[in-house]
C-alpha cells in the first residue's frame, strides 16, 4: 500500500515538473538558470496548496468574529448552533470539524476529548492573521486542514486601539489593545463582552416540511451569554536568540437553550481556556545555514455544565471537567542553497490529562470518573527545493505519528493509585504529501503559478469514541483511524500596479475518506462508535479580489463541491453528506468615498439535507443572506496611526430565518454599531 502511495504521489510530483524543467529552457520567460536559496520565511502564500491569510485590520467591521471571518472564504463552512456566543465549528472542504486542527501561534489547540474547537473560544482583535490550510501543509494535520491564529507581533512602531459596541438583543462589547516597547516589546489586548440573544424564530416544533400546522412565532431563551478575552505577548532578544512569551485566556458562560422545540430556562455552561507558551528562535546557531525554533506550551480547559431544573439530561446531568494539555516542539531548519533545497524537521512531543466528574441538580459531586491519557510523538520530515531562480518549488513531506492512551481503571483512580494493568492503546502510523508550484509567469505586474499537492493521512480515535460516556456512550477499543487520500490542482494568478491588485485563485480537488467514525445506535438508549462510513469529496474553489487605491475593494469566493456518501451501506450510497452544501457564493464590494466606507455584501448558500438519509423531512432549501456595513472615518481618514472610525452595519437585511442545524435557529435581521480609536 505504500509503494503505491508513493507512486501516486511521485506522479503529480513528476506532472507539474516537466513543464517546469521546459519552460526554464525558454528565455522569454525565465531569467538565467541559477540556484537561489529558499525564502527564510513561512509565508503560506508561497505554498503549494490553496491557502488563504486573512489580516484581521481589514475586517473593519462592528461586532466581527472569528467565525465570521472564516466563513467568507472559499471551501470553508462555518456551523452554528445559535447566534452570537453559541456553539460554532469549522469544516474545510466538507471535512468534519474534529478533522480540522487549530493552532495559536503553533500551539495546537484540538483536544482529544472531542477533537473539535469552539470558534466563539477567541477574541478576533487579539490575532494580528489567519492563517487557512486546506491540505495537510501544516505539521499535525493530514485529513482536514488547519487554521494557525496569528497573534499580533510584540513590539515595532508604538500604538493602541480602544472600541465600543453596541447592538441588537442586548449585545455590547468593550475592547482595546496597546503594543511597543524596544528592549521588552508587548502587545496586549482585551475584550469583555455580553448578550441576551433573545432575538425571534419560527418555531415548526420539532416537525420541520411534515406538519405545518402546529407551527408559531417564538422567541429564543437563555441562550445569552458573558465573556471575557485577554491576551498578552512579550518579546526579548536573549542567548542569541528571540523569545516571545504568549498567555491567551477565555472565560464564557452561557445559557444552553437546547433544541427549539424544548427550550430551557436554567441550564447554563461555564466554560474556559488559557493558553500558555515560551518560543525561541534562533538564526544562524552554530551556523549560518542552521535556524532552530522551539516552542514549550501548557493549555488548561475547564468546562462546568449545570441542569438545576434537569432540563435536558435529568437527574446526575449535570458534570465538570477538566483537561491538562502540555508539548514541546522543536523546528531545527538548515538551508542547502548549494544543493537547492531547505530542509525542515518539526519534533514534538506532547501529553494530555482528561479528568471529569458526574453532578447533581445541586452541583454536588455524585461519581469521579477514571482519568484518560494520551501521549503524542510526532515527527515530520519536509525539504522544499527551489529550482531556476525559485520558479519550481517542490516539497516532499513525511510524517510519523505515535499514540499512546491510557485509561485508568475506576477502582484504582479513587486514590489516584498508579494504574497498574489500566487499560491502554498504543498505534502508530504514517502521512505522505507532496507539493509543487510552477511559476509559469513572473514579470514586475503579473505572476502566474500553478500549483498541486497529493497526500495521504489519517485522523486518530478519540477519548470520547474509544471510551465512551458513561450511561450514553459505548466506547469502542478496536476503532481504526480515519484514513484519507486527496488531491488538488489549479492556477494562481496575481496582478499589481501602483494603484490596482488583482487576485485569482482556482483550485479542483477531491478527497476520499475512509473508516469514517459515526455513533450510531446501539440500544434504544445507548450509541457505539464504529467505522462504518465512507465519503468523497469533489469540487471547484474560486476566489477573486480586486482593488482599486482609494476607490472600491470587490471579492467573491465560491465552492462547488458534491459531498457523496460512499459507504457501502446500500440505503446510504450515494446520498449526499448532510449540511454540505452544492453551491456556495460569498462575495462584497465596498466603496471608498472619503471619509466613508460603504460595503454591500451578499451570500448564498445552497440547499443541504440535514441527515444522512436524505429523507423530505431534513430538506432545508437554499437562501441568500444580505449585510450592509457603512463605515464613517471622523478623524484621521488620511492618517496612518490616529483615527476615529464609527461603525454601523445592518446584517440579514431581508430578515431570512434559517437554522444550519435541525432545531437550533438562527437570528434574522440585527443591528450593530460601534465606535473605534486607533493611536
Amino acid at each position: 500500500m505504500q509503494s503505491q502511495s508513493f507512486v501516486w504521489l511521485a506522479s503529480l510530483g513528476l506532472l507539474l515538473a516537466l513543464p517546469g524543467l521546459a519552460l526554464a529552457e525558454d528565455s522569454t520567460l525565465t531569467d538565467p538558470v541559477e540556484v537561489t536559496a529558499p525564502r527564510s520565511d513561512d509565508d503560506p502564500q508561497l505554498r503549494s496548496s490553496a491557502a488563504t491569510v486573512i489580516e484581521t485590520d481589514q475586517v473593519r467591521r462592528a461586532h466581527a468574529s472569528l467565525g465570521e471571518a472564516l466563513d467568507g472564504q472559499a471551501g470553508l463552512r462555518v456551523r452554528r448552533y445559535g447566534g452570537e456566543g453559541a456553539y460554532e465549528t469549522l469544516s474545510i472542504r466538507g471535512a468534519n470539524p474534529n478533522q480540522v486542527n487549530f493552532y495559536i501561534d503553533g500551539i495546537p489547540l484540538n483536544n482529544a476529548v472531542s477533537g473539535e474547537v469552539n470558534l466563539a473560544d477567541f477574541n478576533l482583535d487579539a490575532f494580528e492573521r489567519v492563517e487557512v490550510f486546506r491540505g495537510g501543509e501544516y505539521p499535525g494535520s493530514p485529513i482536514g486542514g488547519a487554521v494557525n491564529l496569528v497573534t499580533r507581533h510584540a513590539g515595532g512602531v508604538s500604538g493602541g486601539r480602544l472600541r465600543a459596541e453596541g447592538g441588537s438583543f442586548g449585545s455590547y462589547a468593550l475592547a482595546g489593545g496597546a503594543w511597543g516597547g524596544e528592549t521588552l516589546r508587548y502587545a496586549a489586548s482585551a475584550r469583555v463582552a455580553r448578550s441576551d440573544q433573545d432575538y425571534p424564530f419560527h418555531n415548526d416544533n420539532g416537525t420541520p416540511n411534515l406538519n405545518y400546522f402546529d407551527d408559531f412565532e417564538d422567541q429564543r431563551r437563555n441562550a445569552g451569554y458573558r465573556s471575557l478575552y485577554a491576551t498578552i505577548n512579550l518579546g526579548f532578544d536573549a542567548l542569541g536568540a528571540q523569545w516571545t512569551a504568549l498567555n491567551d485566556l477565555s472565560y464564557r458562560k452561557n445559557g444552553a437553550p437546547g433544541p427549539a422545540s424544548a427550550q430551557t430556562t436554567a441550564a447554563n455552561l461555564a466554560s474556559f481556556r488559557n493558553t500558555s507558551g515560551l518560543a525561541a528562535d534562533w538564526r544562524g546557531l552554530g551556523l549560518e545555514a542552521l535556524r532552530l525554533q522551539s516552542r514549550l506550551y501548557y493549555t488548561e480547559y475547564q468546562t462546568d455544565f449545570e441542569d438545576p431544573q434537569q432540563e435536558i439530561a435529568g437527574p446526575g446531568g449535570g458534570s465538570e471537567a477538566r483537561l491538562q494539555h502540555f508539548g514541546w516542539i522543536v523546528e531545527p531548519w538548515l538551508y542547502l542553497p548549494e544543493y537547492y533545497q531547505t530542509i525542515k524537521l518539526y519534533l514534538s512531543i506532547e501529553r494530555e490529562i482528561y479528568h471529569a466528574d458526574q453532578r447533581n441538580r445541586y452541583d454536588q459531586r455524585l461519581q469521579k470518573f477514571p482519568t484518560r491519557t494520551r501521549h503524542t510523538s510526532l515527527a515530520r520530515l519536509e525539504d522544499l527545493f527551489e529550482f531556476f531562480n525559485a520558479r519550481l518549488r517542490l516539497t516532499p513531506a513525511y510524517e510519523w505519528r505515535r499514540t499512546l492512551d491510557r485509561f485508568q481503571d475506576a477502582a484504582q483512580n479513587i486514590r489516584n493509585l498508579n494504574p497498574i494493568g489500566a487499560e491502554r492503546r498504543k498505534l502508530e502510523y504514517d502521512s505522505l504529501r507532496l507539493g509543487a508550484a510552477l511559476a509559469l509567469w513572473r514579470g514586475e505586474a503579473l505572476r502566474v503559478e500553478l500549483r498541486g499537492a497529493a497526500e495521504r493521512g489519517r485522523r486518530m480515535p478519540l477519548f470520547l469514541e474509544l471510551f465512551g460516556e458513561r450511561g450514553s456512550i459505548l466506547g469502542n477499543a478496536t476503532l481504526r483511524p480515519e484514513q484519507s487520500r486527496s488531491a488538488e490542482l489549479g492556477p494562481f494568478v496575481q496582478w499589481q500596479q501602483s494603484l490596482w491588485l488583482a487576485e485569482l485563485s482556482v483550485a479542483a480537488f477531491h478527497r476520499s475518506v475512509r473508516d469514517l467514525i459515526l455513533l450510531t445506535p446501539n440500544s434504544q438508549f445507548s450509541l457505539r462508535a464504529e467505522n462504518v462510513d465512507a465519503a468523497d469529496f469533489r469540487g471547484l474553489e474560486s476566489s477573486l479580489r480586486i482593488e482599486r487605491k482609494e476607490s472600491f475593494r470587490f471579492y467573491a469566493n465560491y465552492t462547488y463541491q458534491r459531498a457523496i456518501n460512499a459507504s457501502s451501506v446500500a440505503y446510504l450510497r450515494g446520498k449526499y453528506l448532510p449540511l454540505r452544501p452544492l453551491h456556495e457564493l460569498q462575495s462584497g464590494l465596498t466603496l471608498l468615498p472619503s471619509p466613508f466606507e460603504i460595503t454591500l455584501e451578499a451570500t448564498f448558500v445552497g440547499a443541504v439535507y440535514r441527515d444522512r438519509t436524505n429523507e423530505p423531512f431534513s430538506y432545508l432549501p437554499g437562501r441568500w443572506i444580505y449585510n450592509f456595513v457603512l463605515g464613517w472615518s471622523i478623524l484621521g481618514a488620511a492618517q496612518e496611526k490616529e483615527e476615529l472610525l464609527a461603525n454601523f452595519e445592518v446584517r440579514n437585511v431581508q430578515n431570512t430565518r434559517v437554522a444550519d442545524l435541525v432545531n437550533y435557529p438562527l437570528p434574522g435581521r440585527s443591528y450593530y454599531a460601534s465606535l473605534q480609536y486607533r493611536f
